[in-house]
Protein backbone atom coordinates (compact mmCIF):
# COMPACT_ATOMS: atom_id res chain seq x y z
CA UNK A 1 0.00 0.00 0.00
CA UNK A 2 1.35 3.62 -0.81
CA UNK A 3 0.06 6.74 -0.04
CA UNK A 4 -1.61 7.43 -3.35
CA UNK A 5 -4.05 4.12 -3.41
CA UNK A 6 -4.30 3.60 0.67
CA UNK A 7 -7.87 4.57 0.31
CA UNK A 8 -8.49 2.16 -2.39
CA UNK A 9 -6.99 -0.22 -0.99
CA UNK A 10 -8.73 -0.03 2.58
CA UNK A 11 -12.46 -0.07 0.62
CA UNK A 12 -11.57 -3.08 -1.88
CA UNK A 13 -10.11 -5.10 1.94
CA UNK A 14 -12.85 -3.98 4.14
CA UNK A 15 -15.94 -4.64 1.29
CA UNK A 16 -14.38 -7.84 1.35
CA UNK A 17 -13.83 -8.60 4.96
CA UNK A 18 -17.09 -7.30 5.69
CA UNK A 19 -19.13 -9.70 3.58
CA UNK A 20 -17.51 -12.78 5.63
CA UNK A 21 -16.45 -11.24 8.48
CA UNK A 22 -16.19 -14.40 10.91
CA UNK A 23 -13.99 -16.22 8.11
CA UNK A 24 -11.15 -13.42 8.25
CA UNK A 25 -7.63 -14.45 10.26
CA UNK A 26 -6.84 -11.92 12.78
CA UNK A 27 -3.37 -11.21 11.09
CA UNK A 28 -5.54 -9.78 7.64
CA UNK A 29 -7.85 -7.61 10.16
CA UNK A 30 -4.60 -6.28 12.05
CA UNK A 31 -3.45 -5.45 8.49
CA UNK A 32 -6.29 -3.45 7.52
CA UNK A 33 -6.33 -1.48 11.09
CA UNK A 34 -2.37 -0.59 10.00
CA UNK A 35 -3.55 0.57 6.38
CA UNK A 36 -6.41 2.83 7.68
CA UNK A 37 -4.24 4.15 9.85
CA UNK A 38 -2.03 5.40 7.21
CA UNK A 39 -5.58 6.69 5.26
CA UNK A 40 -6.13 8.16 8.06
CA UNK A 41 -2.84 10.50 8.37
CA UNK A 42 -3.32 11.17 4.79
CA UNK A 43 -7.00 12.07 4.42
CA UNK A 44 -7.94 12.84 7.96
CA UNK A 45 -11.30 14.46 6.90
CA UNK A 46 -12.61 11.25 5.10
CA UNK A 47 -15.54 10.04 6.16
CA UNK A 48 -15.32 6.70 4.81
CA UNK A 49 -12.33 5.68 6.37
CA UNK A 50 -13.51 6.97 9.80
CA UNK A 51 -16.54 4.39 8.82
CA UNK A 52 -14.39 1.80 8.17
CA UNK A 53 -12.44 2.43 11.35
CA UNK A 54 -16.16 2.12 13.40
CA UNK A 55 -17.09 -0.64 11.77
CA UNK A 56 -13.81 -2.46 12.07
CA UNK A 57 -14.06 -1.55 15.89
CA UNK A 58 -17.15 -2.97 15.82
CA UNK A 59 -16.49 -6.09 14.58
CA UNK A 60 -13.84 -6.25 17.68
CA UNK A 61 -16.59 -5.88 19.82
CA UNK A 62 -15.99 -2.30 20.78
CA UNK A 63 -19.57 -0.69 19.74
CA UNK A 64 -19.68 2.00 22.26
CA UNK A 65 -15.84 2.92 20.84
CA UNK A 66 -17.38 2.84 17.21
CA UNK A 67 -20.48 5.03 18.41
CA UNK A 68 -17.95 7.23 19.77
CA UNK A 69 -15.74 7.34 16.43
CA UNK A 70 -18.61 8.66 14.49
CA UNK A 71 -20.08 11.44 16.80
CA UNK A 72 -16.40 12.31 16.78
CA UNK A 73 -17.16 13.58 13.05
CA UNK A 74 -16.83 17.13 11.95
CA UNK A 75 -20.64 17.11 10.97
CA UNK A 76 -20.95 20.03 8.88
CA UNK A 77 -17.92 19.78 6.91
CA UNK A 78 -20.56 16.23 5.74
CA UNK A 79 -22.50 16.22 2.16
CA UNK A 80 -25.68 15.41 2.96
CA UNK A 81 -25.50 11.82 1.20
CA UNK A 82 -22.48 11.23 3.76
CA UNK A 83 -24.24 12.39 6.89
CA UNK A 84 -27.42 10.29 5.68
CA UNK A 85 -24.57 7.33 6.05
CA UNK A 86 -23.29 8.47 8.78
CA UNK A 87 -26.37 8.58 11.02
CA UNK A 88 -27.59 5.12 9.34
CA UNK A 89 -24.94 3.59 10.79
CA UNK A 90 -24.68 5.08 14.12
CA UNK A 91 -28.18 3.99 14.63
CA UNK A 92 -27.54 0.26 13.52
CA UNK A 93 -24.53 0.27 16.11
CA UNK A 94 -26.81 1.97 18.72
CA UNK A 95 -29.53 -0.73 18.15
CA UNK A 96 -26.95 -3.53 18.31
CA UNK A 97 -26.30 -2.43 21.77
CA UNK A 98 -29.66 -2.12 22.73
CA UNK A 99 -30.51 1.47 22.60
CA UNK A 100 -33.59 2.18 20.86
CA UNK A 101 -34.04 5.84 21.90
CA UNK A 102 -34.92 8.91 20.72
CA UNK A 103 -31.42 9.42 19.25
CA UNK A 104 -32.07 6.77 16.85
CA UNK A 105 -34.96 7.67 15.81
CA UNK A 106 -33.28 11.26 14.85
CA UNK A 107 -30.53 9.45 13.12
CA UNK A 108 -32.95 7.19 11.18
CA UNK A 109 -35.48 10.42 9.90
CA UNK A 110 -31.73 12.30 9.05
CA UNK A 111 -31.02 9.39 7.36
CA UNK A 112 -34.17 8.76 5.36
CA UNK A 113 -34.15 12.29 4.63
CA UNK A 114 -30.70 12.37 2.84
CA UNK A 115 -31.16 9.26 1.09
CA UNK A 116 -34.70 7.81 0.26
CA UNK A 117 -35.50 4.15 1.09
CA UNK A 118 -32.31 2.35 0.56
CA UNK A 119 -31.86 -1.44 1.28
CA UNK A 120 -29.64 -0.47 4.09
CA UNK A 121 -31.63 2.11 5.84
CA UNK A 122 -34.91 0.19 5.71
CA UNK A 123 -33.09 -2.74 7.24
CA UNK A 124 -31.79 -0.67 10.23
CA UNK A 125 -35.20 0.99 11.01
CA UNK A 126 -37.13 -2.49 10.29
CA UNK A 127 -34.98 -3.56 13.38
CA UNK A 128 -35.94 -0.58 15.59
CA UNK A 129 -39.41 -1.43 14.90
CA UNK A 130 -39.14 -5.05 15.40
CA UNK A 131 -37.46 -4.08 19.00
CA UNK A 132 -40.23 -1.52 19.41
CA UNK A 133 -42.71 -5.04 18.97
CA UNK A 134 -43.88 -2.93 15.30
CA UNK A 135 -43.96 -6.28 13.41
CA UNK A 136 -46.01 -5.26 10.54
CA UNK A 137 -44.19 -2.12 10.01
CA UNK A 138 -41.18 -3.78 10.01
CA UNK A 139 -42.34 -6.62 8.07
CA UNK A 140 -43.16 -3.70 5.24
CA UNK A 141 -40.03 -1.95 5.45
CA UNK A 142 -38.24 -5.36 4.71
CA UNK A 143 -40.70 -6.88 2.23
CA UNK A 144 -39.39 -3.42 0.04
CA UNK A 145 -35.80 -3.77 0.98
CA UNK A 146 -35.95 -7.74 -0.29
CA UNK A 147 -37.53 -6.63 -3.50
CA UNK A 148 -33.86 -5.31 -4.29
CA UNK A 149 -33.09 -9.35 -4.49
CA UNK A 150 -29.84 -8.44 -1.98
CA UNK A 151 -26.58 -10.51 -2.17
CA UNK A 152 -26.58 -10.64 1.69
CA UNK A 153 -28.96 -13.12 3.74
CA UNK A 154 -29.19 -10.50 6.41
CA UNK A 155 -32.42 -8.68 5.02
CA UNK A 156 -34.37 -12.14 4.70
CA UNK A 157 -32.93 -13.29 7.99
CA UNK A 158 -35.12 -9.99 9.65
CA UNK A 159 -37.87 -10.51 7.52
CA UNK A 160 -38.21 -13.73 9.20
CA UNK A 161 -37.84 -12.60 12.64
CA UNK A 162 -40.47 -9.68 11.72
CA UNK A 163 -42.70 -12.58 10.59
CA UNK A 164 -41.81 -14.26 13.82
CA UNK A 165 -43.25 -11.75 15.73
CA UNK A 166 -46.46 -11.46 13.61
CA UNK A 167 -46.98 -15.27 14.91
CA UNK A 168 -47.11 -16.23 10.93
CA UNK A 169 -44.56 -18.64 10.88
CA UNK A 170 -45.10 -19.91 7.48
CA UNK A 171 -43.71 -16.82 5.91
CA UNK A 172 -40.92 -16.77 8.92
CA UNK A 173 -40.20 -20.05 7.71
CA UNK A 174 -40.15 -18.98 4.21
CA UNK A 175 -38.16 -15.70 4.67
CA UNK A 176 -35.20 -17.70 6.90
CA UNK A 177 -34.93 -19.86 3.56
CA UNK A 178 -34.54 -17.98 1.63
CA UNK A 179 -31.70 -16.31 3.51
CA UNK A 180 -30.21 -19.69 4.01
CA UNK A 181 -30.30 -20.15 0.13
CA UNK A 182 -28.63 -17.16 -0.29
CA UNK A 183 -25.83 -17.91 2.01
CA UNK A 184 -26.73 -17.33 5.42
CA UNK A 185 -25.69 -19.48 8.47
CA UNK A 186 -25.25 -19.74 12.28
CA UNK A 187 -21.82 -19.37 11.41
CA UNK A 188 -21.44 -16.35 9.22
CA UNK A 189 -24.63 -14.55 11.17
CA UNK A 190 -23.28 -11.85 13.84
CA UNK A 191 -22.78 -12.81 17.33
CA UNK A 192 -25.45 -10.52 18.72
CA UNK A 193 -28.01 -12.29 16.34
CA UNK A 194 -27.38 -15.82 16.60
CA UNK A 195 -29.65 -16.20 19.53
CA UNK A 196 -32.73 -14.78 17.39
CA UNK A 197 -31.26 -17.20 14.71
CA UNK A 198 -31.44 -20.44 16.68
CA UNK A 199 -35.59 -19.07 17.82
CA UNK A 200 -36.70 -19.25 14.04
Amino acid sequence: ATKNNIRTICTLIFNAILSQPQKVPAADMKQLSEWIELAKSEHPDDWKIRTQEAFLLDLGGKTAEAIGLLDEMEWEKLSKYERGMVANNRAYFNLKLGENSEAVSSDLEIAFEHLGPKIELLDTRAMALIEQNQFDAAVRDLSQATIFEPSSGRYHFHLALAHQGRDDRVAAREALQLAQAIGLSQKVIEPSERSKYETL
